[in-house]
């Protein structure tokens, strides 16, 4: 259901039909109906519906915590760096007690109409997701865990800044100061395949993205996720999720 992947978001994931295997950094987590994942920013992970399951339906709740950065509070300030950086985290699988409330809180998101736009109510979100789930851990500080890390939130950042349009190996390499061959070396080492994979499994993933948000055509859809041509983007986006765009477009609003 998913390709190996991170992002600087916090995923609450919650499983509603089927079951699926997830890994997160490596560790598997076998989900059935019910169950709850919950994904640390730069955590990378991957999900596959299982061989016996003719179908699965989760939800998705993303946490943006760079919104706490600015919120006059010492200690959201602190726990939103500490977090992306990797310096604290949360368990992937909540508590009893926490998946309850937790569910409720996605039930509430997805059946409330509310504005995207509206910075008050997300970050309200954000934070009655952070009351239920507490105090995070304290993450590892081993030398080379933090050089990895380092690497990988810099790089997903920077890609994320530029939307991974028309972006070159030679460019990431150029900005971080990086022999060409050295960073491609590295970069298939920590995120498991090449830099142009993961480029453009990125801009699929934000392709999809635009489509369930419903405001773009697909020709739109095909040039905000930064493909040049509408033919190309067509053989991927089926090569990588199964779907055509149009046929992507339908599920989406079935599943509405």
């Amino acid at each position: 259901c998913c390709y190996f992947h991170m992002h600087a978001k916090m995923e609450v994931l919650w499983v509603e039909e089927g079951e699926l295997l997830f890994y997160v950094s490596g560790i598997p987590h076998n989900l059935k109906v019910g169950d709850l994942l919950l994904i640390n920013p730069f955590e990378p992970h991957s999900g596959a519906i299982l061989e016996s399951c003719q179908c699965a339906a989760y939800r998705v709740v993303q946490i943006d915590l760079s919104m706490l950065r600015n919120f006059p509070s010492s200690y959201l300030q602190t726990l939103a760096e500490r977090v992306m950086s990797g310096m604290w985290f949360y368990p992937n699988i909540p508590t009893m007690e926490q998946r309850k409330h937790l569910q409720k809180l996605i039930i509430s998101l997805f059946s409330e109409s509310k504005k995207a736009q509206d910075e008050l109510i997300l970050l309200s979100d954000a934070l009655r997701f952070l009351a239920v789930l507490g105090s995070p851990r304290l993450g590892s500080h081993e030398v080379q865990n933090e050089r990895s890390r380092e690497f990988i939130q810099k790089t997903v950042l920077y890609i994320q800044s530029r939307d991974a349009e028309n972006l070159t190996l030679s460019e990431v390499a150029k900005k971080f100061s990086y022999n060409k061959a050295y960073f491609s070396t590295l970069f298939k080492q920590h995120f498991h395949m090449t830099f142009t994979e993961f480029c453009l499994r990125y801009k699929i993933e934000n392709a999809k993205e635009y489509i369930r948000g419903g405001c773009y055509n697909l020709t739109e859809v095909c040039n905000r996720s930064g493909f040049n041509h509408y033919t190309y983007f067509y053989r991927k986006f089926k090569e990588l999720s199964g779907l055509t765009p149009s046929e992507y477009v339908e599920q989406c609003k079935r599943n509405k």
